[in-house]
């Protein structure tokens, strides 16, 4: 992956943690509550990674794009509520004081996630070609994995 410094490598490790933890809290919430409902709830990642493009990174948002933005999260919630109207057999009734807290750290850490690869590919290691700093975020990606994978098929 070329020569990294350590704080390059932490940059890099960042948003592998990050995806990795909204992905496994993506199965802690299926697992109490529809999956409907999980999406619903998730379609507030766009709003968030919007509002912490605007925040962290200080780039404007258009008052358009905000309008497409809620439109889009409103089409989501409409098409999963009304296409999910009959009771899913076998699902649990849904725990909503621990789903919803998972769901809401899991749409934090995935849009920091997404904010932060747009600083590495827009701000950062601006003399780091395009494909390098693809292949670092991929390896970095697989590491995170591969140990959280490993270290639960030993815990099992």
């Amino acid at each position: 992956v070329g020569d990294m410094t350590v704080p390059e490598m932490r940059r890099y490790a960042l948003p592998a943690l990050c995806y990795c933890v909204d992905n496994i809290l993506t199965y802690v919430a299926l697992s109490h509550l529809r999956p409907h409902t999980v999406t619903v709830l998730a379609s507030s990642k766009i709003l968030v990674t919007a509002l912490l493009f605007r925040f962290f990174l200080g780039r404007t948002v258009p008052w358009m794009q905000w309008v497409s933005l809620v439109l889009l999260c409103l089409g989501i919630c409409v098409a999963e509520v009304l296409g999910h109207q009959k009771p899913l057999e076998g699902h649990v009734a849904e725990d909503f004081s621990l789903g919803v807290p998972v769901v809401a750290l899991f749409v934090l850490a995935g849009a920091f996630a997404n904010i932060w690869v747009e600083y590495l590919f827009q701000d950062a290691d601006p003399t780091v070609p395009f494909p390098v700093r693809n292949v670092r975020l991929y390896v970095f990606g697989v590491a995170v994995n591969a140990v959280v994978f490993v270290s639960m098929a030993l815990s099992n």
